[in-house]
C-alpha cells in the first residue's frame, strides 16, 4: 500500500492517523484521566489541522 499523500508538505499525518493513533493511545493507557489527556490533545492536533485548512 502507497504512503499517504497530503495536500501540503508540513502536513505530516492525516486526520484519520491522529484519530487511529489517539484512539489506540488511549485503549493502552492505564488510568481514565491519561486517556482523556491523549484525546484532548488528539483534538487540537485535529483542530489546528481544520485552522490550516481553512486559511490556506
Amino acid at each position: 500500500m502507497p504512503g499517504a499523500i497530503f495536500a501540503r508538505p508540513e502536513q505530516n499525518q492525516s486526520p484519520l492517523a491522529v484519530i487511529n493513533h489517539a484512539l489506540y493511545a488511549a485503549v493502552l493507557e492505564p488510568t481514565a484521566d491519561g486517556a482523556i489527556d491523549i484525546l484532548a490533545s488528539a483534538l487540537q492536533c485535529l483542530a489546528e489541522i481544520a485552522r490550516s485548512e481553512v486559511s490556506r
